[in-house]
C-alpha cells in the first residue's frame, strides 16, 4: 500500500508539472510581490500645512450692501449706477453681495454676466472667487454667466483655477459648445492644454468650426508654433495633434521648462482626493478626471496619495496615474508597491501596462499565475503592453486551455499581438466575435489597440 501511494504521488506530480502546476512548470516563476507601504493619514496631514486663501464669499454681508446689489440691477440707469458706487467702495467686501444674485432666478443672465465683468475690472482674488461660484450654476440656467466665468478664469487666475476649468471640461462636453471651447482657451492660457482634444471634436462641426479654428491659430501662437495666414484647415488640425502628442508625453507646456506645484494648487488638488471619502461618488468621479488631465505637476500629489490609509484615495489616485502619459513613468515604483493591495492592487497592475512600466514584468508573471481571476486578466493584459517576452510561455498556455475564461483569452490574444504575433493574436480576437460570453465593446476596443500598437516608448 505505502509504495502503490508513493507511486501515486509521483504520478500526481507528474500530472502537475505537465500542466504547469508543480516544481517543472514550464510557465515562467513569477518575483514575489514587494510588502505594502506603511499607510498613514498622509492627505489630511498634508493638508494642514498648506495656507489657505481667504474666501470673499463666506462672509455675510451687511444690509447696506445688500440692498445696494439689489440696486444695482434694476433697470434705471441712475440709480443702477448709485448701487454700482457703492459697491465698488467697499470691494471687495462687496464681493459677498453679489454672489447670491449669480443664482437668483430672478435675475436675468445678461445682468449675471455683467456681474462678472464687472467684478473683473475690479480684480483680485474675490473676482476670481465670483468666477468660481458662476459655474456651480446648473445648465438649465442661464448659459451667459458660465461661458463669461470660463472666459475670465483663463485671464484673472493662476495655477489653483486649473482643476476649476479641467471639470468644466466634463460638465460641457454635452452642454454648451462654446463655454467648452472658451474653457479649453482658459486652460491653455494657464499651461494645461488637456482640452485639445474636445477643441478638434468642436472643428469638425460646421457651426463652430470658425471659432474652435480661432481658439486653436491662438493657443499654437502662445506654444510658439508658428502658423502662416493662409493655412488650410488641414495643416491646423496636424499642428494641433501634433501638439497633443507633445502634451500626452511630456506633461507639459512648450513655456515650461521646469514644472513646479504651488501651494494653492496643491492645496486644491489635494481638496478633491478628499472629496473622496464623500458618499456621493461623483465626488470621487470627479476628482479622478482632474487629476488624469493636469499633466507633470500632479506627479507629487499622487505620490503622496499612494500612501493614504483611505481606501477610496489610492483607488482615485493609482487609476489616475494610469491615465497620464509616458512622463508619469517616474509613479512606477510608488505603483509596484500597490500591487500587493487589496483595494488599489487591480488598479496599480492595470496602470503599470498603460504606461508601459517594463520592471514590473516579473511581479506581473506573478499575478498572471496566481489565483485570483480577475488579477489574472488584468496582469495577461498588462505584460503585453510592458512587452515582457518572457510571458510568451504563459499566454500561448492560456489560449491553448478550454477551461479559461473568455476575458483571459481575450486579454491573452493582446498580448500575444503585443509582443509581436501581431497577425496571429488579429485572428485570435477576430475569431472571438462568435462567442456569446464575450463583450463585445472591450473586444472591439482591443482589437482597434493592436492595430494601433504599443504605447511604449512613445
Amino acid at each position: 500500500m505505502r509504495s502503490l501511494r508513493a507511486g501515486g504521488l509521483l504520478l500526481t506530480s507528474a500530472l502537475l508539472a505537465a500542466w504547469g502546476c508543480g516544481k517543472g512548470a514550464r510557465r515562467p516563476a513569477g518575483k514575489p510581490l514587494p510588502p505594502l507601504p506603511a499607510f498613514t493619514d498622509a492627505v489630511a496631514e498634508r493638508l494642514k500645512t498648506l495656507p489657505a486663501e481667504k474666501d470673499y464669499l463666506a462672509s455675510k454681508p451687511d444690509e447696506d450692501l445688500e440692498a445696494a446689489a439689489q440696486l444695482a440691477m434694476v433697470s434705471d440707469l441712475r440709480m443702477s449706477a448709485r448701487g454700482w458706487r457703492d459697491l465698488q467702495a467697499a470691494w471687495p467686501g462687496s464681493a459677498a453681495a453679489l454672489a447670491p444674485l449669480l443664482f437668483s432666478s430672478k435675475v436675468p443672465g445678461e445682468k449675471k454676466a455683467r456681474i462678472l465683468d464687472w467684478a473683473a475690472l475690479r480684480g483680485g482674488r474675490a473676482a476670481v472667487q465670483l468666477c468660481r461660484y458662476a459655474l456651480e450654476c446648473r445648465p438649465d440656467q442661464a448659459v451667459e454667466p458660465r461661458r463669461r466665468a470660463v472666459a475670465l478664469l483663463g485671464r484673472l487666475g493662476g495655477p489653483a483655477e486649473a482643476p476649476v476649468l479641467v471639470l468644466r471640461l466634463k460638465y460641457e462636453e454635452y452642454g454648451d459648445p462654446y463655454a467648452l471651447a472658451w474653457t479649453a482657451l482658459s486652460l491653455a492660457r494657464l499651461k494645461n492644454l488637456s482640452g485639445l482634444p474636445l477643441l478638434l471634436g468642436l472643428l469638425k462641426r460646421a457651426d463652430l468650426k470658425e471659432e474652435a479654428g480661432r481658439i486653436l491659430v491662438e493657443i499654437l501662437g502662445m506654444e510658439g508654433i508658428p502658423w502662416k495666414k493662409g493655412g488650410t484647415w488641414a495643416d491646423l488640425e496636424k499642428k494641433t495633434r501634433e501638439l497633443e502628442a507633445w502634451w500626452w508625453k511630456e506633461g507639459r507646456s512648450h513655456r515650461d521648462k521646469e514644472v513646479s506645484l504651488p501651494p494653492l494648487l496643491e492645496r486644491e488638488l489635494l481638496l478633491r482626493l478628499e472629496g473622496c471619502l464623500k458618499f456621493n461618488m461623483r465626488f470621487q468621479d470627479d476628482a479622478g478626471f482632474i487629476l488624469a488631465r493636469m499633466g507633470k505637476v500632479v506627479l507629487p500629489v499622487l505620490r503622496l496619495a499612494f500612501g493614504d490609509k483611505h481606501r477610496n484615495i489610492r483607488i482615485t489616485a493609482v487609476d489616475s496615474a494610469g491615465k497620464l502619459g509616458p512622463y508619469a513613468r517616474v509613479l512606477c515604483p510608488g505603483l509596484v508597491s500597490l500591487m500587493g493591495d487589496r483595494a488599489a492592487g487591480i488598479y496599480a497592475v492595470e496602470a503599470l501596462g498603460l504606461l508601459g512600466c517594463e520592471k514590473a514584468g516579473p511581479y506581473l508573471l506573478g499575478l498572471a499565475a496566481g489565483p485570483n481571476p480577475d488579477l489574472r486578466q488584468a496582469s495577461l493584459l498588462a505584460l503585453g503592453r510592458v512587452g515582457c517576452r518572457k510571458a510568451l510561455p504563459l499566454i500561448n498556455q492560456v489560449l491553448g486551455e478550454g477551461g479559461r475564461a473568455p476575458e483571459e483569452k481575450m486579454a491573452a490574444a493582446l498580448s500575444l499581438g503585443l509582443l509581436g504575433e501581431k497577425k496571429r493574436g488579429l485572428a485570435l480576437l477576430e475569431a472571438m466575435k462568435k462567442d456569446p460570453q464575450v463583450h463585445r465593446p472591450t473586444l472591439e476596443a482591443y482589437i482597434r489597440e493592436l492595430r494601433r500598437g504599443p504605447r511604449r516608448g512613445m
